[in-house]
């Protein structure tokens, strides 16, 4: 489990969430938009997991104190922030976007905090992503981007 979490799983959602997904709603919405737009589909894409026996989600739903389960759905809006921030900021590469979903997965499974713990990192998390918007309000506060347009305009194409 902890290969699938740490380098499969990063490699096949990013490769559909920043590879496609992401850009896909930045077409139709601003930044900011997209951004919470991402993390609430992100969310409900690990509901499943809930319900697999031996997933970290299935330990959680299994817990008498709903309040973790919760804290892991509600923790990836800020991830998703500091995902697509750090997507835009390294020129939409999704090797960076797999690095840092990587590591947030070892954050959460090889340092094997207690769920209070992971709570407390979900307010961090919740803090740098505030850090992330206020600080790079232009990013966040852009429009609409068509990626794939932009990179077939004659000037791009032929230097």
């Amino acid at each position: 489990m902890v290969i699938l979490a740490m380098v499969l799983a990063p490699i096949m959602e990013e490769m559909g969430w920043h590879g496609y997904g992401v850009d896909s709603l930045r077409a139709k919405t601003g930044m900011m938009k997209a951004t919470l737009l991402f993390g609430a589909l992100w969310s409900v894409w690990h509901a499943p997991l809930f319900l697999i026996s031996g997933t970290y989600q299935n330990q959680l739903a299994r817990m008498d104190n709903p309040l973790f389960l919760i804290n892991f759905l509600v923790s990836i809006i800020p991830a998703a922030i500091i995902a697509n921030w750090f997507y835009y900021k390294n020129s939409r590469s999704i090797g960076a976007a797999i690095l840092l979903h990587s590591m947030l997965n070892a954050a959460a499974v090889l340092l094997n905090a207690g769920q209070v713990a992971k709570c407390i990192a979900t307010l961090l998390y919740g803090a740098i992503a505030v850090v992330l918007i206020v600080s790079d309000r232009a990013l966040f506060q852009e429009g609409p981007r068509n990626f794939v347009h932009e990179n077939l305009t004659p000037h791009s194409v032929f230097p």
